[in-house]
């Protein structure tokens, strides 16, 4: 820079000609463009790893992440609302859950399973999926996936395994990172027990 600075006329000129033919950015005498629209980067673009330092970071805004759940259709099989009908893994009581494991449970379902959601075999061979909305020792009511109600007796349950997923991948993939964010910052809202950090 120095050097540059010292020099006069043709040779000056000379000099900044040649930073700006090999592409060198230098603020005074050629700065780097800046794009006119900046490419957003989406979740379908990015690692798990990175989304997840980006949400260690970020600040979201449940405000936005309630017009962002609807987008991305969650409300057709879970509810969040509490007394909404359940249908699918309850979303209104995840305050407590990290993060990190929010955004694993959004973007790869398959990984962990709601504890709530599964799949009980009966003695005569019947295949129930949905999600335990109350339980004692004698009898257990699931919601499929639609809300139905179905009251089965302990008794007569042969296997109780984690449900299968049934959740897209792909759900999230064009949503900004910060979108992501609030989206997750508006879950986490929803459970009224949630202490802030």
């Amino acid at each position: 820079l120095n050097y540059v600075s010292s020099l006069s006329g043709d040779a000056k000129a000379a000099a900044i000609t040649e930073i700006k033919r090999s592409r060198a950015y230098i603020k005074q005498w050629n700065p780097r463009p800046v794009p006119e629209t900046l490419v957003t980067q989406t979740i379908g673009d990015s690692a798990i790893e990175d989304i997840v330092l980006y949400l260690d970071k970020a600040k979201g805004n449940a405000k936005k992440g309630a017009k962002i759940i609807s987008t991305v259709g969650c409300v057709s099989c879970h509810n969040i609302k509490p007394g909404d009908l359940v249908k699918g893994p309850n979303l209104t009581n995840l305050g407590a859950m990290s993060k990190a494991d929010l955004a694993e449970s959004i973007i790869k379902p398959g990984a962990t399973i709601a504890k709530s959601w599964v799949t009980l075999t009966t003695k005569d061979g019947a295949i129930r999926i949905g999600t335990i909305v109350s339980e004692d020792k004698k009898e257990i009511t699931l919601h499929d996936i639609a809300g139905n109600p179905t009251k089965i007796e302990v008794a007569n349950i042969k296997t109780r395994e984690p449900g299968m997923n049934m959740m897209s991948m792909h759900l999230c993939d064009n949503l900004s990172l910060q979108d992501f964010a609030d989206l997750v910052e508006y879950i986490q809202s929803m459970d009224k027990t949630r202490k802030k950090k």
